[in-house]
């Protein structure tokens, strides 16, 4: 699953897999280097497993063919407008590889609540990265595009 957000004149843009899912209206936002990624499950009450390639944060508008063009090719670290952008691999992680290194901060809930409700940031620790790392499932030599998640053997 490739992540994308784009960040233009207060309008968030969420696309998952090159299609957009959501257009929201934040005008306080600040989509600008330093920023904190949270890499977290906040509810411990429900946990379900994804499959992440890679997260983008641009602070300009992209075209929906912009957008399609790179949805399976890594990009270029240093392209103008991208503002964090995680690889997601075995060898790098969660690190982020754009030139500003933005920190990735890694979560967990807390709570022993199985009511299947959010637990919320009451219920939250920060945990260093070689607790969580371990608990990863690394999916490598994947193929895309594919509907379904698909490695070559």
């Amino acid at each position: 699953m490739q992540i994308i957000f784009t960040y233009k004149d207060s309008f968030l843009k969420l696309y998952i897999n090159g299609k957009l899912i959501k257009n929201y209206q934040r005008p306080s936002l600040k989509v600008s280097p330093g920023i904190r990624i949270n890499i977290e499950n906040t509810q411990t009450s429900y946990s379900a497993n994804r499959y992440f390639r890679e997260f983008r944060v641009w602070n300009k508008v992209l075209t929906d063919a912009e957008i399609a063009d790179g949805l399976y090719l890594s990009v270029d670290p240093d392209t103008k407008g991208l503002v964090a952008y995680l690889s997601i691999t075995k060898k790098d992680g969660f690190k982020d590889m754009s030139k500003y290194n933005n920190t990735t901060i890694y979560r967990k809930g807390t709570s022993s609540y199985n009511t299947g409700e959010q637990d919320g940031d009451s219920y939250v620790k920060d945990i260093d990265e070689a607790t969580f790392t371990p608990t990863v499932e690394w999916k490598e030599n994947v193929k895309f595009p594919s509907e379904i998640l698909d490695t070559e053997d």
